[in-house]
């Protein structure tokens, strides 16, 4: 399953504050992402971790 880093509530309502107050037209999806650091999770990273976590006994 795929997992995203999401940002904090604070960045998102700083950015959205910014965003109401701004002219320009809404930005894209890919970009809202970069800005905000909003990014899918490296699933191998992820797996590496899960695999060398130990079972209890």
């Amino acid at each position: 399953m795929a997992k995203f880093t999401q940002p904090g509530k604070e960045k998102f309502r700083e950015w959205l504050r910014h965003r109401q107050l701004s002219d320009a037209p809404p930005p894209d999806m890919e970009q809202i992402r970069s800005e905000l650091g909003w990014v899918l999770a490296d699933a191998e990273a992820e797996t590496d971790a899960v695999q060398a976590a130990p079972f209890p006994a």
